[in-house]
């Protein structure tokens, strides 16, 4: 009796043989080496066929595909159904469990060693109720993962089991660049690094000329010249505004006397850079015109005004002047007030002084409160409102300052009350016009590209969709914290973060948004199309809306050969940006103040150096030979140890007296000395010699002051005769 043959394997059993065998003993490898790289489980018909061609498999490649109802696809389940199941089972667990493969990874790696063992791995699984049928099935998941058969698994290499295919496609997308990046962050450290050891070119370790343009315009290295650039900038203009704050503040007190006395003395209330030049130059100021009007022209309009100095103060005034204007019809109309007339015509200060032409802070203060000014109980608004018409810092207030208040056109938007109705119809005016918030922006509000509006393009803006409602306190609801400006995140944040989005992506890939534009118009057209855009944003994987980013950036919409174009000039002003103005003018504000605060306390002067600077008075009880050191040091503008004392000794300074310790005295005649130059330190200075002994008396009468230091002097003679 003949023995029957073993039946000859199928093609189905082959092709399961030789993945086994490409995968090292595990077929669930061997199919994602060969068949499914990217993890999608399943595999079209054209790939399968070179693939087959590749390993040398010569089966009836119709037949294993035809088996269900897509005959364009060989799916994991139908060349192995045991394990197309097991893997379609633990791909629902993780989703349902932890959301996705990275934040499964996340949970299985608590440690944070990057890395996952095959017993780690199960552990894990085990741990979060993962149930294996038998523990086959985890050498199979594991080797599934764990492609390059080293025993260990990363994040990067568990991606694969998201069931989304966009998400995938763009987890793996994120995974692969990010290898990238890190790879050119090692090139520009290293380019750095090189480029600080300052060698000389013919070094065999500097930095080759023919490798230059490799790392020049690596994106990362663009970026950070671009952010550097910007840094030194912004710090040059801080440093300017700072130093010409602290000037105005430390010769006129307040910056509103500075605007009225310095600035500008005819009351235009609108300066521009010529003008702060011309004080610059007068005042001896050495700052850069460019970076100090960059700080204070904060909205871009060309012009310097009273609000953009200091808002806290004009706010004050522009409240007072409407509140004056709406009661009696203007601001000096309060100086013919009865109220005002019986305080100015009866006594002041305790009855000893009284005067028809100005009034005290105290007597006004008293006006204000029987004129019923709603700030009046407001501590911070009064002593500001008394300070900034006080022109001279005297206690005193004229007419004249209610004058000037009274010159001052203001815009509407200081005085007004946030109106949120009224910037809801403005914003449904808009939107029937430009259909898009960003569009509008664009072509009807920040028509020069700098980001922000100014009160004057707002108000023009108005003008010209003919909005007639409370313009003031629509701008009042967009700006809340009172800047010269808005920005595109308080009108339309939706629109910002487009904007923002995009320039991001430009410069993370590319280095800049007008880099990117050369590197997508690869025909050097000057243009690009929405069909080029799109592909470049969907294979470098921008999640925003192309569509709306190019029809907003198109501004003028012109069609050539059927296709809209938009070109270099319409998004190279997003290079430009520089995040939200509105916030950082109100963090350079707070820094302003704050390094203001620290330059005054480093000029406090010391009880030595602040006794010098008052008028020399007689002490108590003189001790003796310390009258003529304290009148010599107060004169001289030095504390009493700047100048010799009995021993001889003399302080380590360069403009100490005498100039050098060779010619110092020594017992009676350095007394004597200290008594003669501080006499004639004293005729010196008050011009009271024996000589012009007349003139000095005649003088003496017009400066009570002067008599008074005479006074003192003699006395102090006096005293050290006695003694």
């Amino acid at each position: 009796m003949t023995s029957r043959a073993p039946p000859s394997p199928t093609d189905r059993e082959r092709l399961v043989a030789m993945l086994v065998k490409r995968g090292g003993g595990s077929f669930l490898r061997g199919w994602r080496r060969e068949l499914d790289p990217d993890g999608s489980f399943d595999v079209n018909f054209i790939d399968f066929c070179s693939t087959a061609q590749r390993i040398g498999f010569t089966g009836d490649a119709r037949a294993l595909f035809g088996t269900d109802a897509n005959p364009k696809y060989l799916d994991l389940a139908e060349l192995d159904p045991k394990r197309g199941n097991l893997m379609q089972r633990f791909r629902e667990w993780v989703r349902d469990m932890f959301g996705g493969p990275v934040e499964m990874y996340s949970a299985f790696d608590v440690a944070g060693r990057t890395r996952l063992t095959y017993d780690m791995f199960v552990q894990a699984c085990i741990r979060h109720g993962f149930a294996a049928e038998e523990e086959e099935d985890f050498k199979e998941i594991f080797s599934c993962c764990d492609l390059s058969d080293n025993g260990t698994v990363s994040q990067e290499e568990v991606i694969f089991l998201e069931n989304d295919k966009a998400l995938r496609e763009l987890a793996l997308f994120k995974a692969k660049k990010s290898q990238k990046d890190k790879h050119l962050k090692l090139m520009c450290w290293a380019h750095r690094e090189d480029g600080l050891r300052s060698l000389s070119p013919t070094h065999r370790l500097s930095q080759r000329p023919w490798l230059g343009e490799n790392f020049d315009h690596l994106p990362m290295l663009v970026h950070h010249r671009r952010v550097e650039w910007r840094r030194e900038t912004n710090h040059r203009c801080l440093e300017a505004r700072i130093v010409f704050v602290h000037h105005l503040r430390d010769t006129y007190h307040n910056e509103v006397r500075a605007w009225r006395c310095g600035l500008d003395p005819k009351s235009t209330f609108e300066l521009t850079a010529k003008d702060i030049c011309t004080y610059c130059r007068k005042h001896d100021l050495k700052l850069d015109s460019g970076d100090l009007w960059k700080s204070l022209d904060k909205d871009c309009d060309g012009f310097f005004r009273l609000e953009e100095l200091c808002v806290g103060a004009a706010d004050v005034l522009a409240s007072f002047q409407h509140w004056a204007i709406s009661e009696f019809g203007s601001t000096a109309a309060i100086w013919d007030r009865h109220e005002m007339i019986e305080a100015r015509t009866r006594p002041q200060r305790g009855g000893g002084w009284a005067s028809e032409k100005k009034v005290l802070h105290n007597t006004f203060t008293q006006v204000l409160r029987d004129l019923k000014w709603p700030a009046f109980n407001d501590e911070g608004a009064r002593p500001l409102l008394l300070a900034s018409l006080d022109l001279y810092g005297c206690g005193f207030i004229s007419r004249g300052d209610l004058e000037w208040l009274d010159t001052w056109q203001m815009p509407e938007w200081l005085c007004a009350e946030p109106d949120t109705a009224a910037w809801e119809d403005l914003r449904a005016s808009i939107m029937y016009y430009y259909k898009h918030p960003l569009k509008a922006w664009r072509l009807l509000l920040d028509t020069d590209n700098s980001n922000n509006v100014s009160w004057i393009e707002f108000k023009e803006a108005c003008e010209r969709i003919r909005f007639t409602g409370n313009i003031g306190g629509a701008w009042r609801a967009l700006n809340e914290r009172l800047a010269s400006s808005i920005s595109m995140k308080e009108y339309d944040s939706a629109s910002a973060d487009l904007l923002n989005s995009f320039k991001d992506w430009a410069e993370t890939n590319f280095g800049s948004v007008k880099l990117a534009f050369k590197a997508i118009d690869v025909n050097n057209t000057g243009k690009l199309s929405y069909q080029e855009l799109k592909r470049a944003c969907q294979n470098l994987k921008w999640q925003g809306e192309v569509r709306l980013l190019f029809d907003c950036l198109d501004l003028d919409g012109k069609l050539e050969g059927g296709k809209r174009f938009i070109s270099m000039k319409e998004v190279q002003f997003l290079d430009e940006w520089e995040g939200d103005p509105g916030l950082e003018e109100q963090h350079e504000d707070e820094i302003v103040n704050q390094a203001l605060v620290s330059l005054n306390a480093q000029k406090r002067p010391t009880r030595a150096s602040s006794a010098s600077a008052a008028l020399p008075s007689l002490p108590k009880r003189p001790v003796k030979g310390s009258s003529d050191r304290a009148l010599a040091s107060a004169l001289a503008g030095k504390p009493a140890s700047a100048v010799p004392s009995m021993n001889g000794a003399y302080p380590p300074t360069a403009n100490s007296w005498p100039p050098t310790a060779d010619l110092a005295p020594s017992g009676k005649d350095q007394v004597m000395a200290a008594r003669a130059s501080a006499k004639d330190r004293l005729h010196r200075t008050y011009h009271c010699s024996a000589s012009r002994q007349p003139h000095a008396l005649q003088k003496s009468r017009s400066l009570p002051w002067l008599k008074r230091l005479i006074k003192i002097d003699d006395k102090m003679k006096g005293a050290s005769r006695t003694e």
